[in-house]
């Protein structure tokens, strides 16, 4: 391991490994020595990445192969980086794999290549630089455009072609050997070499990932992740996963029994992952188990038509707050946008949680959708004011619509920051009051995620040169 340079690279190590002493958690990690080092790099911050499970299942597939990594992360103010886990100096690291989940991550990417001097196009960089290796959910999506920014992307589920993957990196040396043999690998996209940019989807159980680390300092403290289901078959327009990640698929209950066993003398405090936790087809077994073995349980997202009163009781357990997502505030709305439930559906949701003993609430709601008028604004409002009947504090996350490829609203323009603005002041207005808390995500980071999600191989390098500059944008 190469030292430190001076005193600021001294105080940036002792940073980065200042993450995970005495707070992060393993459930069961092994680091192999290997000629074959990789630089797992998740481009936003160490609370973020610890408890994003493609992360954490890169890290579980590599290392289980007897490939030596070590974990980045990126935090403000705190650049050039160092590894969390032995503090070794990022170039020292000949291959640089990215889990690349959001679209704003992708300005920390540039970020991170002008800080070490890397440029931006592959075709630009030379064999002295390190193989630039991107997976993660925007690839789902933008594989073709992210070949303008790495060497190889892989679009799809890392279990598909990880064996031929991981060979190819054991058994070749040079970065173009490497990269020739990376084109064969079924799900891999490399500029000049083939172009291919659909995912890869395979359909099985041992897909599913679960918490390799956990920590206090992690977006949910030490709650242990379970992937329970993964791709989504509802069709919601707007939404990546019901169009580009596949059929839905879910994890057994047995299977989810046998590997929170091997947990629950740990820790009783478990996240159950999903597109939707309501569609899953063994929910009230699963929530039987969970409810008899007394976990306290968290989940990432439910259907507010799906929802059960053992699941909400179970849920409630432990939490004063559950969240629902109407989307829409009218019915028009909401056909546009295909989320198939009805105000009959939301005020039923409403009443169920409040019987079950929920004291707040948390609701999702999109604006800025084609077609919408004062009147379909005028309804989210009037949805918070009825939920404001039934809980003690409200809530409200706001967002406006991003059109995204691979959704049936791929082509459409986003509506103007001017007209966004002025929507957002009305509902900011029409919202203001007592037991009700309003978030509105940024329109200017909308805006940007519009444009570099929709951005081709030549557009998204110009974008990232433009607008990427030493310091990091963290969620």
């Amino acid at each position: 391991m190469k030292r430190p340079r001076n005193t600021k690279e001294w105080i940036l190590r002792k940073f980065y490994v200042g993450l995970t002493i005495d707070e992060e958690r393993f459930r069961d990690l092994v680091t192999k020595s290997s000629r074959c080092k990789i630089a797992l790099i998740y481009p936003n911050s160490y609370s973020v990445a610890i408890a994003n499970l493609g992360y954490n299942r890169v890290f579980e597939i590599f290392t289980n192969s007897g490939i030596y990594v070590e974990r980045f992360v990126v935090e403000k103010e705190h650049l050039p980086i160092f590894s969390i886990d032995e503090g070794r100096r990022l170039d020292e690291f000949r291959i640089w794999a990215f889990s690349v989940h959001f679209e704003l991550d992708l300005l920390n990417v540039a970020t991170l290549l002008r800080v070490y001097n890397i440029p931006l196009r592959p075709e630009e960089r030379s064999g002295y630089h390190p193989l630039l290796i991107c997976g993660g959910a925007l690839t789902y999506f933008m594989g073709k455009a992210l070949t303008g920014i790495f060497d190889a992307v892989y679009c799809g589920d890392f279990e598909v072609g990880a064996e031929q993957f991981i060979a190819t990196l054991k058994e070749r040396e040079r970065k173009e050997e490497i990269l020739d043999g990376l084109s064969e690998v079924p799900g891999i996209s490399t500029f000049g070499r083939n172009a291919r940019a659909l995912p890869v989807i395979f359909y099985g159980e041992d897909m599913f990932a679960e918490s390799m680390f956990v920590s206090k300092k992690g977006a949910f403290g030490r709650r242990f992740l379970l992937e329970v289901g993964r791709g989504c078959k509802r069709r919601c327009k707007f939404c990546v996963a019901g169009h580009t990640m596949g059929k839905a698929r879910f994890m057994d209950v047995n299977e989810v029994k046998r590997r929170l066993s091997r947990v629950k003398n740990r820790t009783r405090s478990v996240g159950l992952i999903s597109a939707t936790i309501t569609d899953h087809p063994q929910l009230e077994e699963l929530m039987k188990y969970l409810d008899e073995e007394e976990f306290d349980v968290s989940v990432s997202s439910m259907r507010l038509d799906g929802l059960t009163h053992r699941l909400l009781k179970v849920l409630a357990k432990t939490q004063k707050t559950f969240t629902i997502a109407p989307e829409g505030g009218t019915q028009k709305i909401r056909n546009r946008l295909g989320k198939g439930i009805t105000e009959k559906h939301i005020v039923e949701a409403f009443k169920l949680g409040h019987d079950v003993g929920f004291k707040n609430i948390k609701l999702y709601f999109i604006y800025g959708v084609p077609g919408e008028a004062e009147e379909d604004l005028k309804g989210i409002v009037d949805l918070v004011k009825e939920a404001r009947k039934f809980f003690g504090k409200v809530h409200v996350s706001v967002n406006p619509l991003i059109p995204k490829p691979g959704t049936p609203f791929e082509g459409t323009k986003m509506m103007d920051r001017k007209e966004l603005r002025e929507r957002e002041r009305y509902l900011k207005a029409g919202l203001r009051s007592s037991g009700v808390k309003v978030d509105f995500e940024s329109v200017s980071d909308a805006v940007k995620q519009y444009e570099l999600c929709n951005a081709n191989r030549e557009s998204i390098v110009h974008m990232l040169a433009e607008r990427s500059a030493n310091t990091i944008i963290h969620m």
